[in-house]
């Protein structure tokens, strides 16, 4: 079997066993880029405000929920790309929503669930795409955009809420949060990344070989074969 047919083989032999490979891949991919998100934003989150991420009452905990719904977002869009991304990022802002009106107002729970996970689509896209030439910097402005998204929001918050004066230090104090949490995220997805790329590397260069002697084996003769004489010999018989 030639390796043409060979690859014609696998793309068509038992499609439905196929579709289900694919699928435990995504799975299997989404909750490695997820895991890593979350991870690295909780490891920052733990070395800020220690065990406070795991206490919903304090403001270490939106190293936890955030890192969650960001790490889960970043995954989504690697897996399934744009347009359903946005449908997740609005099913998970939904839910994160719901959970925070059991701490915060209602408007501060608008705020920051949709607030903050509708902008990661484009932060995804953005490091999916166009930062993709960056390669180890990306996690640096995933970090900066959170930071700024977060004083906007804070800013937006205020407002709603009717405060009259916000002091500088409220600002300072939510881009770092920001900062850090981005960059969490964007170092955890970053590196899980690079953990599947270099899997596929590994996957694909184990097939190419297998082809490789597979196609090998279909055009050396066995040697009873050249006993016989099918091959033609090197220097011409002389009489």
């Amino acid at each position: 079997m030639t390796v043409g047919a060979v690859l014609v083989h696998l793309s068509t032999h038992n499609p439905k066993e196929a579709g289900m490979r694919i699928t435990f891949k995504n799975i299997t991919v989404l909750l490695i880029i997820t895991i890593a998100g979350v991870a690295g934003s909780a490891i920052v989150g733990l070395m800020t405000y220690g065990a406070g991420i795991f206490n919903p009452a304090s403001p270490g905990f939106s190293f936890l929920a955030y890192g969650l719904s960001g790490g889960f977002i970043f995954a989504f869009y690697h897996v399934r790309g744009l347009s359903e991304t946005i449908t997740t990022a609005v099913i998970v802002s939904a839910v994160q929503f719901v959970a925070a009106t059991t701490w915060i107002t209602l408007t501060n729970a608008l705020i920051w669930s949709f607030g903050v996970n509708l902008p990661v689509v484009v932060l995804a896209f953005l490091f999916e795409r166009k930062l993709a030439n960056l390669r180890m910097a990306k996690f640096i402005i995933v970090g900066l955009l959170y930071g700024a998204m977060f004083v906007l929001l804070t800013l937006v918050s205020g407002v709603l809420i009717g405060l009259q004066e916000m002091p500088a230090v409220v600002f300072r104090q939510n881009f770092v949060d920001g900062l850090l949490i981005g960059l969490g995220i964007g170092v955890g997805v970053q590196v899980a990344e690079a953990f599947l790329h270099s899997v596929d590397h590994h996957i694909a260069d184990k097939r190419a070989k297998k082809l490789g002697l597979d196609e090998r084996k279909t055009i050396e003769p066995s040697p009873g074969e050249e006993r016989l004489g099918t091959r033609v010999p090197n220097k011409p018989h002389v009489n």
